[in-house]
């Protein structure tokens, strides 16, 4: 209107429709013939600048006026629009930004321009909103940490030619051989981008054969990325991490991808099932990806209306990332979709979620639909548990005969008061808060295994032979279906009935109606009493039509003492018989259905009744399981304080509302916000932005009610003393004193727990051979050395783990047991070797620690870490550290006062077997001796080691010459024998076990970085080996550690990378 009233020259601007006008092009069409003087009158006169004086002209600039007019009239596009066209996928220009991505460390101190997370959000959409830019830029600083080590390992230079040639290898990178573009898909309508854009990469894949196995297992949706470097270096220059790493290797482009699959040869796409994947010849592997459409779109956009280079002509690195560490394309999608759809989140929760309202609204107390009855089944031990457990409760029983109270079932742990509101409250509907070992447990239970599901990458780590995921499922209904036709078929046959029932599913359910049940039901009507006519016990026996088919059971299958028990036992006969037929129904739909994909899906949806799922995973298929038509009433999400925020609540949402509401029923969030919370790696997300604060962290500090954990039944008491000052209240089950297990001292080693001082080896303590790659080699060596003690003495390897706080000390150690003891049967590897951050929601029997710090705390300042560390033991604890550093730390010092009240040197009972009749606590009545040093320790399991082989040689020998007279049963010196011939298979090579001869291995551990080992000053006398043995194992008694290294090693577990998610660098 003002154009058309005031401006002749804007007519055809106030004429024109409203549609036609609101881009940014038109309205410079529009606006960019006008003078300086008329664009500040428009200007003036719409109050964007003051009023132009009379005969003056404008002091601005046109380009200023036209910038002003233009973007404050242009339409912009929505905020969902705007995260619609955005590609999820970081590039070089935005992984490289300081100001978007900070990489320094955070003090804590300033404002940064970065979203927060705090206890309250507006909307379900600024929850949303807030979540995707930070997991955006969590995972953008993750992928510029794997680039620049990956990319730095293949060492990229200019050739002579001015190409690139590649000096070096990286285990998660390759060259590009060769890449195409193969499809470019229309865009749906309204979209000005392609719905689909597909590649093929070519590889060579000339690596080791488990890398190389690596590289062909990539599945479908895996993240790589495609990277452009043109390096201006010349061949051997030195990568120097101190300086700006793209000056330095020449990097131009990066671009994610995602993989569709490997092709076969044929140039087919080899489809993720349960068949085994085809063999191909050669090296050259070639890989079909999904480009990003909003990316593809963009770069082509800028290379036709700007001649831009086209980037898709350019890469020549391929980098891939760790399966479990590369999922942010996915949770990043599924946040998206739900900021687009209407999330419906149940009432009860929606209020507590953003942080408003009552906190104890969703308590079990507080809903209206609370169930009447529970079923408590064998939570119970006894009539006197049941009334302790309902402490200001009147308990009344029905059955008042003590004969009669029975408690039913396997259950041997009396659970507290606590515990037991804590099974209520989970079978009540709400939010219950209660602080991967859970699907192994509901294994245990008499539950249906064809009931129960896993998916996701967790399914290939749990400790059984039994498959759980998809197709491992469907393997076991097929097999399941056989087993059950062939009893159909032996039914038949018993019953004399011809033809062949047996053939499928739907022929045994015709059989069963037509055969079976006419038969059971002429029985019951015969055996029945009629009116006063006391029943004939006999009768039941006499027609019962199916004595033959359980003719394999205990007989006779009636006794004939009452008419009650024998038709119970008739009816039960039934229910057997009918259990078959029920299942096979169930198992109907893989008759019908071909695919084990089908078949997987339908599983899924009608037989699983327990899906056990990480919430990572939740977020990766949660589109999938929407439009399967998922449903579930219960999530029960066990370690809640250590998942990120969003991934706790993208699970909540994996089902379409029912009318508009969600039939999720009850929420049970087991975790503990006292030990380690979810890792973030930048500092200024972690702290600033409090991206570090898990949503069940955040219920506590609202006020949601808790059932905190009151009496533990994990560890010995006196561990339990190391970390339960952290807890309010936090005692023990009646079980921790009274099983034998407990009870009973740890054989050959005088206390249950002890912290053993480590000083300098050869004047070296925590040594840094790449940025916060922390190592230790005297902790490393003192703690492999007492797990080869312990093993010579009858521990279960797989009873110990030996747990660091870095990772750098991790894969030292890990080198070390490959050294020593890895292939030695006689002693062998533990459980596990990883860190205290991996390590939590784990256990095992006995824990080894090393702490590596010697010259500052580090990040064990962290109490929650501490307090994961302390309680990972069951009944030993052996932690090696430099006592005088952290003895001295205020935050430490609950548990520190405890260890250090006991003896600093390691004290051992080499002549106490395992397992020992010694309690825990007893004096010893064999000798203890005291090991003073990492040195002393590793002679002292030589010698015992040799010893021991020297011990059996000579047992072999004299049982050989033996005459037979004198052995009374030829059974006994057969065992004998073959186990004589077992432990001489045993005698290890010579670089199985360690030897205190410096000299017997010069060569470096792979993960201590340009280390070298020296000639030891004096060794001890070794004694000879038997003959079936060669000279054996020992750390070098005088081995030094070199400084750090100039250049990382590429080994298989890379020791130059920057430390991991679990060890986040701190400032020294």
């Amino acid at each position: 209107r003002a154009a058309f009233a005031h401006f002749p020259e804007l007519y055809d601007f106030a004429l024109s429709n409203v549609a036609e006008v609101d881009t940014r092009e038109s309205l410079v069409k529009f606006f960019g013939p006008l003078s300086s003087n008329t664009l500040h009158q428009v200007a003036s006169y719409l109050c964007l600048l003051p009023t132009l004086p009379k005969n003056e002209d404008t002091t601005l600039d046109k380009e200023f006026l036209l910038e002003l007019l233009v973007s404050r009239h242009e339409r912009r596009i929505s905020q969902i629009q705007q995260l619609n066209q955005m590609p999820l996928y970081p590039t070089e220009k935005i992984i490289w930004d300081e100001n978007i991505v900070p990489t320094e460390y955070y003090s804590g101190e300033g404002c940064l321009a970065l979203p927060k997370l705090n206890l309250q959000f507006l909307t379900l959409h600024d929850y949303l909103l807030r979540n995707f830019n930070l997991f955006r830029l969590e995972s953008t600083y993750e992928i510029r940490q794997d680039i620049e080590d990956s990319v730095s390992r293949m060492k990229p230079w200019q050739s002579e030619y001015g190409g690139v040639v590649f000096g070096g290898w990286a285990r998660m990178a390759q060259p590009i051989v060769a890449f195409t573009v193969v499809e470019v898909a229309k865009p749906n309508i309204g979209e000005n981008w392609p719905t689909r854009v597909r590649a093929d990469v070519t590889i060579n894949l000339n690596v080791r054969d488990h890398i190389k196995d690596e590289w062909e297992g990539l599945r479908k949706h895996d993240v790589c990325f495609l990277i452009t470097v043109r390096p201006t270096k010349p061949y051997g220059t030195k990568f120097d991490r101190r300086r700006p790493f793209i000056e330095q290797i020449g990097l131009v482009y990066v671009r994610g991808c995602e993989i569709q699959g490997m092709l076969d040869d044929k140039g087919r796409v080899i489809e993720d099932g349960p068949e085994p994947r085809p063999s191909l010849r050669g090296e050259s592997r070639t890989f079909r990806v999904f480009l990003d459409p909003n990316q593809y779109q963009q770069d082509m956009t800028n290379t036709i209306q700007n001649g831009a280079e086209d980037v898709y002509e350019t890469f020549n690195i391929i980098m891939r990332r760790k399966p479990k560490e590369n999922n942010f394309k996915a949770v990043l999608e599924t946040i998206r979709n739900l900021m687009n759809t209407d999330c419906v989140v149940p009432d009860w929760l929606h209020d507590i979620i953003l942080g408003y309202g009552d906190p104890s609204s969703a308590h079990y107390s507080k809903m209206p639909n609370q169930i009447s009855t529970l079923d408590f089944n064998d939570t119970f031990l006894s009539i006197e548990h049941l009334k302790a457990s309902f402490p200001g409760h009147n308990v009344k029983v029905t059955v008042d005969d003590p004969v009669l109270q029975i408690p039913p079932f396997s259950n041997t742990i009396q659970f507290t008061h606590t515990q037991i509101e804590a099974i209520r409250a989970g079978m009540q509907p709400g939010l219950t808060m209660a602080l991967n070992q859970l699907f192994e447990k509901i294994m245990a239970l008499d539950i249906d295994e064809r009931h129960l599901l896993r998916l996701g990458h967790g399914e290939e780590e749990l400790e059984t032979e039994k498959d759980f995921s998809r197709y491992g499922r469907v393997n076991y209904v097929l097999a399941r279906r056989i087993e059950l036709l062939e009893e159909v078929k032996r039914l038949q046959k018993s019953l004399g009935v011809p033809g062949d029932a047996s053939y499928t599913c739907e022929t045994a359910g015709y059989f069963f109606l037509y055969q079976v049940m006419s038969r059971w039901e002429e029985c019951i009507s015969k055996v029945k009493s009629k009116g006063n006519a006391s029943p004939d016990v006999t009768e039941i026996s006499a027609f019962f039509p199916f004595h033959e088919y359980f003719a394999n059971a205990p007989q006779p299958i009636f006794k004939g003492r009452s008419y009650e028990e024998d038709m119970e036992i008739a009816e039960g006969c039934f229910r057997h018989i009918k259990k078959i037929f029920t299942q096979l129904e169930e198992f109907r739909a893989s008759e019908l259905l071909r695919s084990g994909l089908d078949r997987s899906k339908y599983l899924l949806v009608k037989e699983a009744k327990i899906i056990a799922m990480t919430c990572t995973h939740a977020a990766l298929k949660r589109h999938d399981l929407v439009k399967l038509g998922f449903k579930y009433d219960n999530i029960l999400m066990e370690e809640a304080a250590q998942i990120l925020e969003i991934e706790t609540f993208i699970p909540l949402l994996l089902q379409n509302p029912q009318d508009g509401f969600s039939r999720l029923k009850r929420w049970i969030m087991i975790g503990d916000h006292h030990q380690l919370p979810p890792v973030i790696k930048n500092m200024a997300f972690q702290k600033y932005s409090n991206m570090e604060q898990s949503l069940f962290t955040r219920f506590v500090r609202v006020g949601v009610p808790t059932v905190d954990l009151d009496a533990q039944g994990r560890a010995r008491a006196s561990l339990c003393n190391l970390y339960n000052w952290r807890y309010k209240n936090l005692g023990n089950l009646p079980h921790v004193q009274l099983l034998p297990e407990f009870s009973t001292a740890n054989a050959g080693l005088l206390y249950d727990f002890q912290l053993i001082n480590v000083e300098d080896f050869q004047g070296v303590g925590e040594s840094e051979p790449n940025p916060y790659f922390y190592q230790n080699l005297g902790e490393a060596e003192y703690v492999v050395a007492l797990f080869m003690y312990m093993c010579l003495l009858g521990y279960p390897a797989d009873k110990i783990s030996i747990l660091t706080t870095y990772n750098g000390q991790k894969h030292l150690i890990r080198d070390i047991i490959n050294r020593r003891c890895g292939s030695n049967p006689l002693i062998g590897r533990p459980n596990k070797v990883t860190t205290v951050d991996r390590f939590q929601g784990q256990q095992n029997d006995y824990i080894l620690l090393s702490l590596v710090r010697t010259r500052a705390v580090g990040h064990l300042r962290d109490v929650r870490r501490l307090v994961v560390a302390m309680s990972r033991a069951r009944l030993g604890l052996y932690i090696f550290a430099r006592v005088s550093l952290f003895q001295n730390c205020f935050e430490l010092t609950p548990a520190f006062s405890q260890l250090t009240a006991r003896p600093l040197h390691l004290h051992i009972i080499p002549t106490e077997p395992f397992p020992t009749n010694r309690k825990n606590g007893e004096r010893p009545s064999h000798e203890v001796q005291i090991i003073k040093n990492m040195p002393q320790m590793a002679n002292f399991v030589y010698n015992m080691y040799m010893h021991l082989i020297q011990t059996t040689h000579h047992y072999h020998q004299t049982l050989l010459q033996l005459p037979p007279a004198m052995v009374e049963e030829g059974e006994e010196v057969q065992s004998q024998e073959t186990e004589l011939e077992i432990e001489e298979e045993a005698n290890p090579s010579q670089s199985d076990v360690p030897s205190p001869d410096a000299s017997s291995h010069q060569e470096p551990l792979a993960s201590q970085t340009e280390t070298s080992v020296s000639q030891a000053e004096s060794t001890p006398t070794q004694p000879a080996a038997s003959p079936g043995a060669e000279a054996i194992p020992a750390p070098p008694a005088e081995a030094a550690a070199a400084g750090p290294a100039s250049e990382p090693v590429e080994a298989d577990s890379p020791p130059g990378a920057a430390p991991a998610t679990e060890e986040t660098a701190e400032p020294s």
